[in-house]
């Protein structure tokens, strides 16, 4: 399998084959980080405090007024309570 490859199957296979030693290993299934994808003003910031800027592991600029943010799972409620506070239109939520 290529490295492309891995991600598709790691999306439904419970278990992964070693064919060195023919031991079966269980691959956990569950996605680590939700991407969360907001529109902001054009070329605006995200005004977050420190506490909520740490907790991003990764920001795309999609465009002019749209950016995606990755964060841990455990951290949604309160990403999206801080984007709803500050008035973002939320996108998308999903896991990654």
């Amino acid at each position: 399998m290529t490295s492309h490859e891995s991600n598709i199957v790691q999306s439904f296979a419970t278990h992964e084959l070693n064919l060195h030693n023919g031991k079966f290993k269980t691959i956990n299934t569950n996605p680590k980080f939700k991407a969360i994808t907001f529109l902001t003003s054009k070329n605006a910031s995200i005004n977050f405090p420190q506490v909520l800027v740490q907790k991003i592991h990764n920001q795309i600029n999609i465009n002019n007024n749209s950016i995606k943010i990755y964060i841990d799972r455990n951290d949604t409620n309160i990403i999206l309570n801080n984007l709803i506070k500050h008035n973002y239109k939320i996108l998308e939520v999903k896991d990654e």
